[in-house]
């Protein structure tokens, strides 16, 4: 394979079967993956078939995020040599899976809107299709559909991303973290930001006025969980 689309994910079955539904009818460009892991979700997800080359993992782990640690997993089950690391919120196009497999910068980040991926598997990146998901006129009319770019989304070659990854404990394979380490690599080269390719998000509740806010159910709510629960996660710890 060229390129990897690492996607990791934890309790968000009716996305997952929406992202699976566009890759279904995307067509994926030659020698492309995409590798699907899940963290643990409950119940496990259930990729049915598919038409495209997907690698797919259940980790078994039930703590409530371990996100970088299921990151890396995908990285090392990927056989691209490029790959993309994306959220499930996140859709990728056929126009930014082509950039990262022809362009020869070693880091890329992404340009970013905000968008709609349909029960059909749909992308629709109307201003009426997000404020109908539930983004405020208002909003989309003082700041459009662009949105900064992703925190923790990018592209770049497996092996630099191996060696600037630290321990998968340390929930550091965030794009801040990684970028600072390229900036020690004078050799490395980074896609300048007139030249980005552009990703797709699917509007969470930040971008709908409440931080708890999730239109449709797509997503897990770990940002509702008691504290009782999140001390049950630390006392478990990060093992």
């Amino acid at each position: 394979m060229k390129v990897s689309i690492i996607i990791t994910t934890l309790d968000s079955h009716e996305i997952v079967r929406r992202q699976l539904s566009y890759f279904d009818q995307m067509p994926l460009p030659e020698d492309t993956e995409v590798v699907l892991i899940d963290d643990g979700s409950k119940p496990p997800i259930d990729v049915g078939n598919v038409s495209f080359p997907l690698v797919f993992h259940r980790t078994n782990d039930f703590r409530p995020w371990t996100q970088a640690a299921a990151r890396l997993k995908g990285i090392n089950l990927s056989t691209g040599n490029r790959l993309i690391c994306v959220d499930i919120d996140h859709v990728v196009t056929r126009n930014l899976i082509l950039f990262v497999m022809n362009s020869g910068y070693d880091f890329i980040k992404f340009k970013r809107k905000l968008a709609v991926l349909d029960k059909d598997g749909q992308l629709k990146t109307d201003r009426g299709s997000v404020i109908d998901y539930g983004v405020s006129p208002e909003r989309v009319k003082r700041r459009g559909l662009n949105v900064c770019p992703p925190g923790n989304c990018y592209a770049t070659s497996k092996g630099l991303l191996l060696k600037l990854s630290a321990d998968p404990k340390d929930h550091r394979l965030r794009l801040q973290h990684l970028l600072n380490r390229l900036k020690r690599r004078n050799e490395v080269s980074i896609c300048g930001a007139d030249e980005r390719p552009l990703i797709y998000v699917i509007p969470n509740g930040r971008f709908c006025g409440d931080i708890d806010t999730n239109p449709f159910g797509l997503f897990h709510k770990l940002s509702r969980t008691t504290q009782e629960y999140r001390n049950d996660f630390w006392i478990q710890g990060a093992a």
